[in-house]
């Protein structure tokens, strides 16, 4: 079962997520978000790594960064993930 990440934005912009393991080691980057005003966007995840193959059960950690038109925000939110 895919991991659906949430955002809810103010303004239009590019947000990029990125998995990361417990170790902090990179995992793989999603498919950035497009938004094209305020709102709720969401995309799924499938469990997978940059090469494809299926992450092992854990706790994994989030970092999104946002970019709009006007700047570059990048703030980390560390969320926990459960992967099965």
């Amino acid at each position: 079962m895919p991991t659906k990440f949430v955002a809810y934005v103010n303004e239009a912009g590019t947000i990029k997520i990125s998995i990361y393991d417990a170790s902090s080691q990179f995992v793989t980057s999603l498919t950035p978000i497009t938004t094209t005003g305020p709102g709720r966007y969401e995309v799924l995840w499938d469990g997978r790594n940059r090469q494809g193959e299926i992450v092992g059960a854990g706790l994994l950690l989030s970092r999104a960064s946002k970019a709009t038109a006007r700047c570059i925000r990048k703030k980390q939110f560390r969320r926990v993930v459960a992967v099965k």
